[in-house]
């Protein structure tokens, strides 16, 4: 979790006293997971600055709820994946299989 990693990054900036805002957006970026990072550096619109590390980790933290969130919903549709339609009108019941989206 993005949580995780930036409470370690702060600790280890602060003891390594690092202080320019670039240089901790860069150092920041070089172990963020890189599907987070990727999104961040590729945001069409509101794009944290690289002299803004606050805004990185703003951004970073939102990207990976986001995430979370999702991976939660995707897995409540995974988990009713078959559902059963009966109508009155026929003889059989229609089975009607909805996949996971991909």
């Amino acid at each position: 979790m993005v949580d995780d990693y930036l409470d370690s990054f702060l600790i280890l900036a602060s003891d390594a006293g690092y202080m320019d805002p670039q240089t901790l957006v860069v150092k920041f970026r070089c172990r963020l997971k890189l599907n987070v990072q990727s999104q961040i550096a590729t945001m069409p619109f509101g794009r944290p600055t690289d002299t803004d590390p606050q805004a990185w980790y703003t951004a970073a933290r939102r990207i990976d709820q986001a995430w979370l969130a999702n991976e939660a919903f995707q897995s409540m549709l995974r988990s009713t994946t078959m559902t059963l339609y009966v109508l009155p009108l026929l003889d059989q019941p229609l089975f009607r299989y909805f996949a996971p989206l991909q």
